[in-house]
């Protein structure tokens, strides 16, 4: 209302100062201070104005034509309502003050049929299903209030004999009813709010000019300025500010049309309760009048009236459980999905105190930090970290930010923890900053070993290049030393050193070739093979490489599966495993080799990203010094080694050959009991 009056017009003003003149001339007028000269005039500019501001309105630019038809009609039935009032108001003050024709009441239903086309017309919406009942009930309470209202001002005073001949007041309070209950209805039923709003007001219009028939046929004589004319002019007002209602409505919309988008939802009327209302007041006063004339009417109506109510009563009952179960499975859904998200859900409310935590906080902070609703967003991140997340959320920031923190999980362990905070303070069923976090160590670790990966990569790719030319220039001195040696007698004193020479070049080729065959320079050739068979081969060559205090044991399984590898890589794999356990002994000791068939349903946490299969194992074992944890998580890594003269490719050789092949290592080892290596192959297929 407060912005209607803001868009006020000068026309708007004018026609508000119009009316306060008139009724302030009309309450003069009673207490006999001025003459009715005024008043005879007062009504006739009245009419036309309302169908210029209907016709305005039917111009809008962009309205439907629907629309635009209906305006029109108003238009038309606002000219031709001016036109019989003003014949009327001649004849009654000119004429003859007590008899005027009978086809000016006639001439009035024009009008009516003309506004009651125009509420028809104008575009309605179709309730949804599930609220239809609710709708029919509401448009049955207004048809039956409507009823009440124009047996009350129309029928009454017929059958108690105050007004003209049958047919005609029947059939003008059918008019007056079927106005009355199109309006309420249009309210309720209609497209557009403008529209919505004008008919409302529309609807008080044709009350008011139903009461004010009611009045006049009461009156035993017509005069002007009399209480009736008052009620003839608010109904003419009425239909000015509904007009001038919707044309402001048009203009601030920006939509020029009317054609408001609509969410489809029918939300219960409350025009259909204060008709209802009305219309028991009106019954009410009947009875308190001490009236018994029509009671039986009056009866029924209120009857049918109170029936309806408990119907409608019901239909928002079973609404409103319909809307609560939909609520609460909405509820349940999103509480099960916060409750088993892999992300926490904090709410940090203005003080920045904590005033929701999801179940799932536990699982993302650990059990290091107790987080728990009440206490401070700072306090739930340790020191430094609190400070900094803790500034994000104030200085009235808005827009989304990021942070990463570090939180104790378990003593001397850390785990890094990603947030974003949304901030929805402004919405009513939140009131604060949501933080969502997530435990992202694992992939900070991840990157790390991408990015060890790669340094390892480009290391072995240097690496290999270097072995390469190496390996050339070791092939040249061993060629001329040959050579040498050739054409020396065997007693030449240089022959010892030559022969030196050789095994320390053949010692450094063996050198270069480790670095060759962790660079992968070396071509390879994948087939079914059998594993005893390779290393029955390599037995020979495994005694040479273990010294005399250190014994090799082999317990090879029968009917051992074959395995898609290189040959010549598998008996690297054996030599460098065997070689390590063998130098992990230095007082002596026994090196195992084993052999199995392995069949894994459900592969543990050690085997890494291996599938369940069916895979050959090959187990090498000590009685060593064995291994520290430390070590052991560094055993596959190139380059380190705990031996002062070792190259640290041994292991990492291994883990190379074997990855390659789509199998695993695993490793069991303890200080002071030896160490266990176990290479798992995929078994090779049927082909």
């Amino acid at each position: 209302m407060r912005a209607l009056l803001r868009r006020a017009s000068a026309l708007d003003a004018a026609a508000a100062g119009y009316a306060a003149a008139y009724f302030a001339w009309l309450f003069a007028h009673a207490l006999g201070l001025f003459s009715p000269a005024f008043g005879r005039v007062a009504f006739y500019p009245v009419g036309l104005v309302v169908a210029w501001a209907n016709w305005q309105n039917s111009r809008v630019p962009g309205l439907d034509g629907r629309t635009r038809t209906a305006w029109r009609l108003l238009a038309v039935a606002a000219l031709a309502l001016w036109g019989t009032g003003s014949v009327w108001t001649f004849w009654i003050t000119a004429v003859n003050a007590r008899e005027y024709p009978a086809w000016i009441d006639l001439a009035v239903l024009g009008p009516d049929f003309a506004s009651l086309a125009a509420y028809v017309w104008l575009p309605g919406r179709r309730p949804p299903r599930e609220s239809r009942k609710r709708f029919f009930l509401d448009v049955s309470l207004v048809v039956m209030a409507g009823f009440v209202f124009v047996f009350y001002f129309g029928l009454r005073p017929f059958f108690l004999g105050a007004t003209g001949t049958a047919t005609s007041v029947i059939f003008d309070a059918s008019v007056d009813w079927a106005l009355l209950a199109a309006a309420g209805v249009g309210y309720i039923q209609k497209r557009d709010p403008e529209i919505r709003t004008a008919l409302l007001v529309l609807l008080g219009a044709n009350l008011a000019y139903l009461s004010a028939n009611s009045v006049m046929a009461a009156l035993p004589s017509y005069q002007t300025g009399d209480m009736v004319d008052g009620l003839w002019f608010l109904a003419w007002g009425l239909r000015f500010v509904a007009a001038r209602t919707a044309w402001h409505r048009y203009q601030a919309g920006g939509r020029r049309g009317g054609a408001a988008a609509d969410d489809g939802a029918y939300r219960s009327s409350r025009l259909s309760y204060a008709m209802v209302a009305g219309a028991f007041a009106l019954l009410l006063s009947r009875v308190v009048a001490g009236g018994d004339e029509l009671l039986g009417p009056i009866a029924v109506a209120a009857m049918a009236m109170g029936a309806l109510l408990v119907l409608r009563q019901f239909a928002e009952l079973e609404e409103n459980a319909r809307l609560f179960a939909v609520q609460i499975e909405d509820e349940s859904r999103f509480q099960a999905l916060v409750q088993n998200s892999s992300d926490a859900v904090l709410v940090v409310d203005d003080r920045g105190l904590l005033t929701y935590v999801s179940p799932s906080a536990g699982r993302v902070f650990g059990g290091g930090v107790a987080i728990e609703p009440g206490m401070a967003f700072r306090q739930a991140l340790p020191g430094d970290e609190g400070e900094t997340a803790g500034a994000l959320l104030g200085a009235g920031r808005r827009e989304d930010r990021r942070f990463e923190v570090r939180v104790p999980s378990a003593p001397g362990r850390w785990r890094e923890i990603e947030g974003i905070w949304t901030d929805l303070r402004d919405d009513p069923a939140v009131r604060g900053v949501v933080v969502n976090c997530r435990d992202v160590t694992a992939r900070h670790e991840a990157e790390q070993n991408l990015q060890q990966a790669q340094k390892i990569e480009a290391v072995g790719h240097l690496a290999g290049g270097l072995a390469h030319d190496l390996n050339n220039l070791l092939t040249v001195i061993r060629g001329y030393a040959e050579l040498l040696r050739s054409e020396w007698p065997a007693d030449a004193p240089g022959v010892a050193d030559l022969d030196r020479i050789i095994e320390a070049v053949d010692r450094a080729a063996h050198a270069t070739g480790k670095i060759l065959a962790f660079s992968r320079r070396r071509p390879v050739s994948r087939r079914p093979i059998d594993l005893n068979a390779v290393i029955a081969d390599a037995q020979p060559m495994l005694l040479h490489l273990t010294t005399s205090a250190v014994s090799l044991r082999l317990r090879l399984a029968p009917a051992l599966w074959r395995v898609v590898a290189d040959q010549g890589q598998m008996e690297q794999v054996i030599v460098n495993l065997v070689t390590n356990a063998s130098d992990a002994m230095p007082d002596g000791g026994v090196v195992e080799i084993a052999t199995g068939n392995r069949a894994i349903a459900t592969p543990t946490p050690a085997m890494g990203s291996l599938p369940p299969g069916d895979y050959v194992a090959l187990t090498v074992s000590d009685q060593g010094t064995g291994m520290s944890p430390e070590v052991a998580a560094r055993a596959f890594e190139p380059f380190y080694s705990t031996k002062p003269s070792g190259l640290g490719l041994g292991l990492a050789i291994v883990r190379g050959v074997v990855t390659e092949s789509d199998g695993g290592v695993l490793v069991d080892s303890a200080e002071g009991r030896g160490s266990t290596v176990i290479v798992l192959l995929p078994r090779a297929g049927s082909e």
